[in-house]
């Protein structure tokens, strides 16, 4: 009860603080899109189903291009084993955080443990039920085995990445890497 409690105060915390995004308005000749929306109570890619949202803060594997073709994202390839039902992912290894920390293959791994987690109540958890194991195989390769061929595997990998530091959220409040993950100072692939 002390941790929902925690959760929602924390929620609320970051509900206020997307407030003046809201508010803002453009002027007659800005060129600057601002948007927004008062209903949302926290931003948490990993837990909640705002993509309209995330794709602005935090990039997946995978992205959508113009034609809503997936494309790479943080990964420059992937692989599919037939044989196996595994993905695996090469990822740009000059990605970064914006504080210059680099994006790993464990950041992937964390994020996409905490989706499946039942006791954190993940909005995204469905998509990956057929994940049945995730292999980091080094800094910047991971695979994952699913039960069974999944055609939507490769969208559900455009789930945003959030960095393993912030292994809760209290950090993730307190820190500001998780809220922008380079998406303007990252290096291009």
């Amino acid at each position: 009860m002390r941790k929902r409690k925690t959760l929602l105060g924390l929620g609320i915390a970051c509900a206020c603080m997307m407030i003046p995004a809201v508010c803002v308005c453009a002027k007659e000749n800005d060129t600057t899109l601002v948007y927004g929306s008062g209903d949302y109570t926290r931003i948490n890619p990993a837990m909640d189903e705002h993509g309209e949202i995330n794709i602005l803060l935090f990039d997946g594997l995978t992205a959508h291009d113009g034609d809503n073709q997936v494309v790479p994202g943080l990964a420059s390839s992937w692989d599919f084993d037939t044989q196996t039902n595994t993905y695996t992912f090469h990822m740009a290894e000059n990605a970064t955080w914006h504080d210059g920390e680099p994006v790993t293959a464990e950041d992937v791994k964390f994020t996409i443990e905490a989706i499946m987690n039942p006791e954190n109540g993940s909005e995204n958890a469905p998509n990956y039920e057929d994940v049945q194991e995730i292999n980091v195989i080094d800094d910047h390769t991971i695979s994952f085995q699913l039960d069974a061929p999944n055609v939507a595997f490769l969208d559900y990998m455009t789930m945003a990445v959030l960095p393993k530091v912030i292994s809760s959220v209290i950090l993730w409040v307190q820190v500001p890497i998780s809220w922008n993950p380079g998406k303007k100072d990252r290096r291009s692939p």
